[in-house]
């Protein structure tokens, strides 16, 4: 009976432990006023209105140091040594065959920011970023490179300016925006359709789909096989198409 009380003891201490340095490990500080944020590949993040602006190390896999973390005017960038932009490729010999590996793979940082206004979004790399209040500006900016996966939970805007480059996925979950502007380069996927709003433009070099919530008008230049989901009676102005365009009308939002 002892025996076993002793291990049950020894587990919780040990679980104790574990939290107590785990808690200890995340690494909080206080920022500069920004408005813009700029994220590198390798760095989960998730964004919060709060009553400062602090980013908060929740995980790391690379050496604190190795995370930079600095405001820029009123932009807050946040990257790895090597992975400003894109991430340092090294070379490997395995088995005589030499080959580029990049020097991080997957997720090395997972971190929260706090913000006090945030109006523009720059996102790169392969993951996912979460904005958890609701981003109420007269214009907001969105910008993705590569396969990135921003979520937004809700947005009050006059102006919603997406623009994405590569196979990314874009979803707003709720909100309204007078106009919205999108443009995409690549295999991206817009899902905007409980996202209420009276024009929408889009510009699609590539596979795009879009999902869109528009009542008005829904002007479309395409070039390659983007697919066009709507809701709503608006006006559909093809200005130049050159592909096979699809503009499909539905009567309930599409499964995400």
């Amino acid at each position: 009976m002892k025996y076993y009380f002793r291990s049950a003891l020894y587990s919780l201490f040990l679980l104790v432990s574990v939290s107590k340095s785990i808690a200890q490990n995340k690494q909080t500080s206080t920022l500069s006023p920004f408005e813009k944020v700029t994220v590198s590949p390798h760095i989960k993040l998730y964004l919060e209105e709060g009553s400062e602006e602090t980013i908060t190390i929740e995980e790391n896999k690379v050496p604190l140091e190795k995370i930079n973390i600095k405001v820029e005017g009123k932009n807050l960038l946040i990257y790895l040594d090597d992975a400003k932009i894109t991430t340092k490729q090294i070379k490997q010999t395995e088995n005589g065959h030499t080959q580029s590996v990049p020097i991080y793979k997957g997720t090395q940082v997972t971190a929260h920011v706090t913000y006090k206004r945030l109006k523009d979004l720059s996102i790169r790399g392969e993951e996912t970023i979460t904005c958890l209040s609701p981003l109420k500006e007269e214009k907001l900016t969105v910008n993705l490179y590569g396969e990135s996966n921003l979520l937004i939970d809700s947005i009050e805007t006059n102006e919603l300016k997406a623009t994405l480059y590569g196979d990314n996925h874009l979803t707003i979950d709720k909100g309204s925006a007078v106009s919205q502007l999108f443009k995409s380069y690549g295999e991206s996927e817009i899902n905007v359709q409980n996202l209420t709003n009276e024009f929408s433009k889009v510009t699609a070099y590539g596979n795009s789909t879009f999902n869109l919530n528009t009542k008005n008008k829904i002007k479309v230049w395409a070039f390659g096989e983007a697919r066009i989901n709507y809701l709503g009676d608006p006006e559909i102005q093809r200005s130049i198409t050159i592909g096979d365009l699809k503009i499909v009308k539905l009567t309930s939002p599409p499964l995400q």
